[in-house]
């Protein structure tokens, strides 16, 4: 067995934490607790957030989607073998929290599809600022159609390295704290 060398590391909060401590909670042994943290599927190009299994062991699986500007909650059900599409929720950074703007429930038998998502997220994300501009002229609709294709663009991206290197962890942090998931993310 590889013994783990005594190495300390400070969070975000400013504490001191050691390095095998992490790894531990990251990989821990049968009976103890791990770290509650996100977890990013390159699959669906989202962080799984959070999930709840039911009795009838059918899963609900809630992702998350961030950008420096936009921030989107699907939650997904598994059942059986299918992963069928429940609810979107469109959030915008507000200074350090985020705001939802649009919500979205699909309809029962949606099966998951990822290019019918970012159309649906899309679609939101137009809505919304059009709800906010008035009278835009077509020139400006084109504008404001491909600012929000770029948004969805770095919204979904398959890296994750991209994710944080534009600093969408701070953005992932914030909904971590605001929805109470993930707990020990927001302390690193």
């Amino acid at each position: 067995m590889v013994a783990l060398t005594n190495i300390v590391k400070k969070t975000s909060n400013g504490d001191i934490v050691n390095l095998q401590t992490l790894i531990k909670g990251i990989f821990p042994e049968y009976g103890t607790f791990a770290l509650d943290i996100p977890y990013y599927d390159s699959d669906k190009h989202m962080y799984i957030v959070d999930q709840y299994t039911s009795d009838s062991g059918n899963r609900r699986v809630t992702y998350v989607a961030v950008s420096r500007q936009l921030c989107v909650e699907v939650t997904l059900t598994m059942f059986h073998s299918w992963t069928l599409m429940s609810a979107i929720r469109v959030m915008i950074p507000n200074i350090e929290s985020l705001k939802v703007v649009k919500t979205y429930e699909w309809p029962q038998t949606t099966y998951f599809n990822l290019l019918k998502l970012c159309e649906k997220i899309r679609d939101l994300a137009v809505e919304f600022a059009a709800d906010n501009l008035h009278d835009l002229t077509e020139d400006e609709e084109k504008q404001l159609s491909e600012f929000v294709d770029s948004l969805i663009g770095n919204l979904l991206r398959d890296d994750i390295d991209a994710h944080l290197q534009s600093g969408c962890d701070e953005i992932l942090a914030a909904y971590c704290k605001q929805m109470k998931v993930c707990k020990d993310f927001v302390t690193f």
